[in-house]
C-alpha cells in the first residue's frame, strides 16, 4: 500500500526522467550528409507505430514499417506523411523484416504467417501463407526464389513456370 505521499513523489520522478528524454521515431536523413548532420537537415517522419526488430523498406515513394500485431504503417516519404495503418493478419512478433520483391510487399509473422500486400496506398492483401512452424529470420530472395527460414526447416519457394 502506497500513501498519497509516496505515489506522488513516484510520479514526479518519472516526470522528471521523462523531461530529458528525446522523442525517438523514423528520420529521414539526406543521403549525400557527411559527418555531423544538423537539426534541420533532418526530418521526424513518424514517432508511433515503430517496429522494435525489423528494418523498413523503401520502394522509391513510400516507406513500410511492420510491428508486432501485424501494424503495418506506409508514409509517404516527401510528404512526410503516413498513407495507412493497417494490420497484415499476421499475429504476434514480427521480427523479420519486411521485403518488396516482384513488386509486392511480404512481411513475416513469428507465428509462421506470410502475409503479400499490394505496394501503394492499397494496402491490399493478396495473399496469406501460413508455415507450418515460426519465423523470425528475414527471408532472403535470389533469382526468383524466396529462402524462407522457419526455426525448423529452410523452405524454397518459386513461381511455378508452367
Amino acid at each position: 500500500k502506497l500513501t498519497r505521499e509516496e505515489w506522488e513523489k513516484a510520479v514526479d520522478q518519472l516526470e522528471r526522467f521523462r523531461a530529458g528524454y528525446e522523442t525517438h521515431g523514423l528520420l529521414a536523413i539526406p543521403i549525400n550528409s557527411q559527418g555531423f548532420v544538423a537539426a534541420d537537415q533532418v526530418r521526424s517522419l513518424i514517432t508511433d507505430g515503430i517496429p522494435e526488430v525489423p528494418s523498413p523498406v523503401f520502394d522509391g515513394t513510400h516507406i513500410y514499417l511492420v510491428k508486432n500485431g501485424g501494424l503495418l504503417t506506409c508514409i509517404d516519404l516527401v510528404k512526410g506523411e503516413r498513407v495507412y495503418r493497417t494490420r497484415t493478419r499476421g499475429k504476434g512478433t514480427h521480427y523479420a523484416s519486411p521485403l518488396i520483391a516482384d513488386g509486392k510487399l511480404y512481411t513475416f509473422a513469428g507465428n509462421g504467417q506470410i502475409s503479400v500486400i499490394e505496394l501503394g496506398t492499397s494496402h491490399r492483401i493478396l495473399a496469406q501463407n501460413e508455415m507450418e512452424d515460426g519465423v523470425y529470420a528475414t527471408p532472403a530472395i535470389v533469382d526468383g526464389i524466396i529462402y524462407v527460414r522457419t526455426h525448423s526447416a529452410l523452405h524454397a519457394f518459386q513461381e511455378s513456370k508452367d
